[in-house]
């Protein structure tokens, strides 16, 4: 799916079979997977070069779910439910993008419990980058995406708003006398 020649780095399968060709669900799997392993061992570089669109693809704005869901409903109702998704997901890609911004410093690293969200989120962006990159695979990080959102939310709601201040953790600011 998203390694051949001409892959975009999100969901675009390569014709391989004839259309009156008819094969089970296995055998389809396994005819991509060679597909897709012989392009990455003739063509590496360009292999290689796919990832960065895969890893955009999988933070790009939400399209599956207004689609898949309002598929069958008039345009006016799947594409108001895709305004409203974007209205919501756009801020909280912004916010999401300043928290992992922010994780560059040590001591806004999660603790503890809080690394798995960190871990998993890691863990699908390695699968995007090995298969597609498509926004349903950030639904099982969806939520800790929310969290932190919440924790810039929450550091620009305790500063009254930026004033042309950093983004800094608890451990970073004086104690007050």
């Amino acid at each position: 799916m998203g390694n051949h020649a001409n892959a975009t780095g999100a969901y675009a399968p390569l014709p391989l079979f004839p259309a009156n060709l008819q094969l089970n669900e296995v055998q389809v799997d396994r005819t991509y997977l060679t597909a897709a392993i012989q392009f990455i061992t003739d063509h590496p570089v360009e292999a290689l070069s796919i990832i960065p669109k895969k890893i955009i693809h999988l933070f790009l704005l939400e399209v599956s779910a207004a689609q898949l869901v309002f598929q069958d409903y008039p345009q006016w109702i799947k594409y108001a439910s895709f305004g409203v998704v974007q209205a919501f997901y756009l801020p909280l890609l912004i916010l999401f993008s300043l928290r992992v911004w922010n994780l560059r410093r040590s001591t806004t690293w999660p603790r503890e419990i809080q690394c798995i969200g960190l871990v998993v989120t890691i863990y699908f962006i390695l699968i995007a980058m090995l298969f597609i990159g498509d926004d349903r695979y950030r639904l099982p990080f969806l939520p800790w995406m929310i969290i932190e959102s919440s924790v810039v939310f929450a550091w620009l709601g305790q500063y009254g708003g930026l004033n042309g201040r950093r983004l800094t953790s608890r451990a970073d600011r004086p104690e007050a006398p």
